[in-house]
């Protein structure tokens, strides 16, 4: 709830990283055990409430929550709001999910910023799934940002440099990493901090669920991107009955064929999948556009004949291998004159 000024309606892979969202929530909608138009969403709309205006438009739910902490923010979200049946609470976080209390079905949305904080978040992811109830869904957005773990000054020794981020990284996920879980340096940079948070995210879920027999959570969804200068990590799930057939709940919302899907927390890591457009120009855009989805991203690269990213050939290869998964989800962003 910190990013209350930031323009995520302008940030591009944000932009995808919500559409996807909405992706997901139209297949679950297909499971014969739910009615999508029955639930409850509840996040955080920032000023804009781009992600409400959406999951209404593409789902039809009409009961909304949105908690903000900042009361600047939270007046203007409520003078942009755009539609009428969004319930926009004053309130702390924390404050919200203890007192929180279901009617009904839910897809719940926590979206953190702030690095730091990490540990009181998946302390409230805890007592939110604690609360959840078979087909809810849940989801869950943190800064995945390795410098942040990095010392205000930095020791000359390389290894008391990574010592004190090792150490850093232990007392934020103290809580929900267990002792045996050994940080090296290879969990502290930019690929695999967001492997070592998405393992405390599953402990925050097997904890959560803990204390409510006869329910498992499914991953469905794990990413990670650039937002601006910070790096974040986002995973979703649901919330499923014990007695549920994991394997036809995935064929019917055919999220287990979905090439976006993460249906299994990896061993002894998660991998998400890394969410990283480049930056184009129309022109390009249209160009790569009318090649896809045959071309592979090689044959995408040489059509081009220049890079779209600094550095070598291979960079502007992987930066295309991200545009064609997620192109379908990509919006146009243009200027208009009101």
């Amino acid at each position: 709830m910190s990013g209350g000024f930031v323009p995520y309606n302008l940030r591009q892979n944000k932009a995808i990283e919500r559409a996807v969202f909405v992706d997901l929530l139209q297949r679950v909608a297909r499971s014969t055990q739910l009615h999508i138009h029955d639930y409850t969403y509840v996040g955080f709309a920032g000023p804009f409430s781009e992600d409400f205006k959406l999951i209404h438009s593409a789902l039809g739910i009409s009961r909304m929550i949105s908690v903000e902490s900042s009361s600047h923010v939270h007046k203007r979200q409520k003078w942009n709001s755009p539609i009428s049946c969004i319930d926009y609470r004053h309130s702390q976080a924390t404050a919200f999910v203890d007192a929180f209390q279901p009617n009904g079905p839910v897809i719940a949305w926590l979206d953190f910023t702030t690095a730091s904080d990490i540990g009181a978040q998946l302390d409230q992811a805890v007592m939110l799934l604690s609360k959840l109830a078979p087909y809810d869904v849940f989801k869950i957005t943190v800064n995945a940002n390795d410098r942040t773990l990095e010392p205000a000054v930095r020791p000359e020794d390389d290894g008391a440099f990574v010592a004190e981020k090792i150490a850093e990284a232990r007392r934020r996920l103290a809580n929900h990493l267990s002792a045996g879980i050994q940080i090296s340096d290879e969990d502290l940079d930019r690929t695999g901090y967001p492997k070592l948070l998405l393992l405390a995210i599953e402990a925050a879920v097997k904890a959560g669920l803990e204390g409510k027999p006869g329910c498992i959570f499914l991953p469905l969804t794990s990413f990670v991107y650039a937002d601006s200068e910070q790096q974040m990590l986002t995973h979703t799930g649901i919330v499923l009955p014990e007695t549920a057939d994991r394997e036809k709940f995935l064929t019917e919302t055919r999220i287990g064929r979905w090439k976006l899907a993460t249906t299994r927390w990896g061993s002894p890591r998660t991998e998400p999948i890394r969410i990283n457009i480049p930056e184009m120009s129309i022109r390009e855009r249209l160009h790569i556009d009318k090649r896809l989805p045959t071309n592979t991203p090689s044959q995408l690269a040489r059509s081009l004949g220049h890079r779209l990213a600094d550095g070598s050939f291979d960079r502007t290869r992987q930066a295309l291998a991200s545009y064609k998964l997620f192109y379908r989800h990509y919006p146009f962003f243009s200027r208009v004159v009101v």
